[in-house]
């Protein structure tokens, strides 16, 4: 059985994240060139992130439109 964990910004206590879908995808080709990034559907989109490791890809969701990070265990 896997596991997926949430990660967002506390918006009821005014926190916000400072980075678009755009900067992510490129932060991420920068630091990870051996990473694979797709692009977002739409305005609100869908990112996904694959990151080869030694054991399997690890997947990184990025839902621009609520906005949260989705790490899959």
């Amino acid at each position: 059985m896997s596991a997926s964990y949430y990660v967002s910004a506390n918006e009821a206590q005014g926190a916000r994240w400072e980075f678009t879908a755009d900067d992510l995808m490129s932060a991420t080709s920068e630091l990870r060139p051996d990473a694979t990034v797709s692009a977002p559907s739409g305005p609100h989109g869908t990112i996904e992130i694959l990151l080869p490791g030694e054991q399997g890809d690890d997947s990184v969701l990025y839902h621009s439109g609520e906005p949260v990070l989705v790490f899959r265990e």
